[in-house]
């Protein structure tokens, strides 16, 4: 029997209990599946996890600016699992959440092909693309304070 036979003849016609949460308050489970609500303001999306703390489903509604631009940079897929934090409300007053997407992130840019500059001082002089060695493995983060251009 498929799982989603399986979840339908579960399904009482219930809906999952909405998250509330207070500043601080966090969230994390894998994602059921996307639905729409409607509040007095219209139409809102919510999306129903596996809360794993409480070990049932809760349904987060997605009615907050803050939360609904989290959603929408990180685009949590249907089975993937997310934290959700309710972080303290900014001094405009808004609220302001975070939210964590666990999964590999496929487009983290390769840093190994950034490298210090051609005859940095004490870094071996190698060139972009080319191998540094171990030539360099001595240095402490200490020795190379102030070798660099950064402003901090």
């Amino acid at each position: 029997m498929s799982a989603f036979r399986e979840e339908l003849e579960a399904f009482d016609g219930t809906f999952p209990e909405g998250w509330r949460p207070k500043v601080e308050d966090v969230i994390v489970g894998k994602i059921l599946r996307y639905e729409k609500g409607w509040t007095k303001h219209g139409e809102c999306p919510i999306c129903l996890m596996d809360d794993e703390e409480a070990g049932e489903p809760r349904a987060v509604w997605i009615f907050h600016t803050v939360l609904l631009d989290e959603f929408r940079k990180k685009r949590p897929k249907v089975g993937e699992r997310i934290g959700i934090k309710r972080l303290p409300d900014a001094a405009k007053g808004y609220r302001r959440y975070v939210l964590w997407v666990d999964r590999e992130e496929p487009d983290m840019p390769d840093f190994s092909c950034f490298g210090p500059p051609d005859g940095a001082p004490g870094r071996g002089g190698a060139s972009a693309g080319g191998s540094q060695g171990d030539e360099d493995s001595d240095l402490t983060d200490e020795a190379l304070a102030g070798e660099d251009d950064l402003p901090f």
